[in-house]
């Protein structure tokens, strides 16, 4: 799922990551957002695609972790698997150890300004839905298994501050093909959807009994063998 909008003046948006399709989901985007976007280039991959380091929230450091947080409202799809319409506040956080992010992405093609992720070490994203009804829906990402995964969506809005590019334009293809560059930029929408999983299913009574008795004779058949 990959959703457009207008960043920079270019018609692209920063794909924050892209989980496993989802058959049964939460569906939905922000309608208000408190956040940042950071981009900090590591120079051409060798087939013109700029690459990078990657920070998604406010971030703050504990001495141990660091924590990046994006807040804001948010509505749910047509095709939402909760409630369609529906709407409620949210909280978005990146987590990695230390104080420099291990989150890698490039560009999708070259001179794309839409990133993709690469690599994300031991960095966590977790989205935690409020409904307005008071229920709470929680997704993480990367999950295992990788199914389970969220599928979320981040995007610049028109205005970005960049670094060390000179005089070339302020992009984040630009900036990813630029050793050292960066790009900031207060972000204007989140685009989501978290996976429904389905419980396991729960013995019917009698088939407990029914089950323990076939494990028995399986045991009993390999005590024989032996």
């Amino acid at each position: 799922m990959i959703f457009r909008k207008t960043a920079l003046g270019l018609a692209a948006g920063l794909i924050a990551a892209v989980g496993a399709a989802q058959a049964s989901a939460i569906t939905g985007q922000s309608t208000s957002i408190i956040g940042t976007v950071n981009y900090e280039g590591f120079g051409d991959d060798g087939s013109g695609r700029g690459t990078g380091r990657y920070t998604a929230g406010n971030c703050s450091f504990d001495g141990m972790n660091t924590t990046c947080i994006t807040t804001g409202d948010f509505v749910q799809n047509g095709d939402s698997a909760d409630d369609p319409g529906g709407t409620g506040t949210f909280t978005f956080t990146q987590t990695f150890s230390g104080t420099v992010s291990p989150v890698l992405a490039r560009s999708v093609t070259p001179g794309s300004n839409s990133l993709v992720f690469t690599s994300v070490g031991d960095a966590i994203f977790e989205l935690t839905l409020t409904t307005n009804d008071n229920d709470v829906f929680t997704g993480i990402f990367p999950d295992d298994p990788f199914e389970n995964s969220i599928n979320f969506s981040l995007f610049l809005g028109n205005v970005a501050t960049c670094t060390g590019l000179g005089m070339v334009p302020c992009s984040i293809s630009n900036v990813g093909l630029t050793p050292g560059a960066t790009i900031t930029g207060a972000t204007s929408l989140l685009a989501f959807s978290i996976p429904v999983i389905e419980p396991s299913p729960v013995p019917v009574p009698g088939a407990l009994p029914l089950m323990a008795a076939g494990l028995a004779g399986v045991f009993g058949m390999r005590r024989k063998r032996s």
